[in-house]
């Protein structure tokens, strides 16, 4: 999904996406480091709301 692993820490929010509904493991055990910003908080809300 990644390109390499310094990508995988700056994922933008079609990749969040696209792992938050596949069966992929965390690339780093920092990652909800980087997925964690003000401008995904409505895409995580959706996530716990199970809309795609």
């Amino acid at each position: 999904m990644w390109r390499d692993a310094q990508h995988a820490l700056n994922p933008n929010q079609k990749e969040i996406k696209l792992w938050a509904y596949s069966d992929m493991i965390i690339p780093d055990q920092d990652w909800e480091l980087a997925v964690n910003s003000f401008e995904n908080l409505p895409m995580i809300c959706s996530f716990a709301d199970g809309q795609k």
